[in-house]
């Protein structure tokens, strides 16, 4: 049997009723962290130039325009592909949503916009769309435990629309035969070259998931339509395992597909703490614990140098290039370490403020920049995925002493905030999306839609997920 075979027959024998109670409250606390992210978005050039292009209307009764847009104030509406790829880019501009680290890395969020989009098109129960989106980030997930494409040149959004369109054929209530045609258009569709995140970042890097997960959709609204998609997708001679993968997938994938195991990996997936690309988090939780401990550090012409050990990839993926040393943009700066590490001693503090213009041209980062030195350490190497460990030293001149030195030392931080050894609250969560949200809507209408989500299987309509925050403000479209 083949793989999309397989696969298509784990998508059907999925259901609901199949979901742990912890997973179905995991779904719920991702959409509160999405729908923030998403509406925080919106203070940014970048969504409001993808919005001027997207067909919308502002009634209820446009024909084809059944999924909502995640815009503050008003919430028009617009086609499933339209929300699709405007949501979703909003989810992932900020670079705040959810993130899994494994073989290939992932924001599994990315699926949320696409799923919620069509569940609205199709009239879908809430129980259907949490199981669609505990489906897609398992799906996603073990993609990315199986093999990586990042070591041969692909992007990791590469896999993100076969996880959509595993999560929307179940929405669609597709048999297995277009289950898998819907599988295969969506690869067909979509491989995407990792050039991307590499150098100086653009515009583009915030928004082509939201691409990849457009085009998942897209292959299972083809498969509705009836077009037929290419066999043997992943086996055969120019199919996705000989062109893309030089490795194992096919044990360690066959394995989970033979298991069949209801759906968990959500469960292993880490919501930020700080708008910054993950490997960066525990370094911030780090430098602004030892700021707090010795606030003497902010005095930054006494520091020698700030020495940083952390695993390989950290140092590989932002640390490793010279666009990273000297950033120009704010998509370059929030996956920048020294950036990132010489912001916060100097500020205390990181928040999207903290990648501003007129920040990143900040002179005294610079010169802080030019103290800090990065290597990868064997030990925190071996430990990664695992956990994300982090040590640094900061060497500093004390005062009034001609060659007096003192050496600050952290101890290794592992397990950043967020990461579900170290979780948020659901208050802590609850906050970030007011902050992230902060002059678009009242505190009153919050609590009324974390309520909302809280008990979201018992809404009968997947529109009431926004019920308290749809309207507020109409006249400001």
């Amino acid at each position: 049997m083949e793989i999309t075979e397989k696969l298509a027959r784990y998508v059907d024998s999925i259901a609901f009723q199949d979901l742990k109670p912890k997973v179905i409250d995991e779904v719920k606390r991702r959409i509160i962290n999405s729908f923030g992210c998403a509406l925080g978005s919106w203070k940014y050039e970048t969504i409001k130039k993808i919005y001027g292009i997207t067909p919308k209307s502002y009634g209820y009764n446009t024909i084809g325009h059944n999924s909502t847009i995640i815009k503050p104030f008003a919430m028009p509406q617009t086609d499933a592909l339209s929300a699709s790829f405007i949501n979703g880019a909003a989810i992932r501009y900020l670079d705040y949503n959810d993130t899994y680290l494994s073989l290939e890395p992932a924001h599994p969020s990315d699926n949320i916009a696409a799923l919620l989009a069509f569940a609205e098109e199709k009239k879908s129960t809430t129980q259907d769309f949490i199981t669609a989106i505990a489906l897609s980030y398992e799906i996603q997930c073990r993609l990315c435990d199986a093999a990586s494409l990042r070591i041969t040149g692909w992007d990791h959004i590469t896999y993100l629309p076969i996880s959509i369109a595993c999560g929307a054929s179940k929405l669609a209530k597709f048999n297995i035969e277009q289950t898998k045609n819907a599988i295969a258009l969506a690869i067909t569709m979509g491989v995407y070259v990792r050039q991307t995140r590499i150098g100086e970042l653009s515009e583009w890097k915030g928004l082509a998931a939201a691409n990849a997960a457009y085009n998942g959709l897209r292959a299972v609204k083809l498969t509705e339509a009836g077009i037929s998609g290419p066999k043997e997708i992943f086996e055969g001679k120019c199919g996705f395992l000989n062109q893309l993968l030089k490795n194992d997938f096919e044990e360690n994938f066959h394995r989970f597909l033979k298991e069949k195991p209801a759906p968990i990996k959500i469960l292993e997936t880490y919501i930020k703490n700080w708008p910054v690309e993950y490997h960066i988090q525990a370094l911030v939780e780090t430098i602004l614990n030892l700021r707090k401990d010795f606030p003497e550090i902010i005095n930054i012409d006494s520091i020698i140098s700030v020495e940083i050990e952390t695993y390989e990839a950290a140092v590989s993926i932002v640390g490793g290039d010279e666009s990273k040393w000297n950033p120009k943009t704010r998509e370059t700066a929030d996956h920048s370490i020294p950036y990132c590490v010489a912001r916060a001693i100097i500020d205390g503090k990181i928040d999207l403020d903290s990648f501003t213009e007129e920040k990143i041209r900040d002179p005294n980062v610079k010169k802080l920049i030019n103290k800090i030195f990065i290597k990868d350490d064997a030990n925190f190497t071996a430990l990664y995925g695992k956990s994300f460990p982090v040590a640094i030293k900061v060497i500093k001149k004390i005062p009034d002493m001609d060659i007096g030195i003192r050496t600050i030392n952290s101890g290794a931080t592992y397990y950043p905030r967020g990461h579900p050894q170290n979780p948020l609250t659901d208050e802590e969560l609850e906050h970030k999306f007011i902050e992230l949200t902060s002059g678009f809507n009242g505190a009153p209408r919050y609590e009324n839609f974390f309520c909302n989500i809280r008990n979201m299987e018992q809404l009968s309509d997947i529109k009431d997920i926004w019920l308290h925050l749809r309207n507020y403000g109409h006249g400001n479209k």
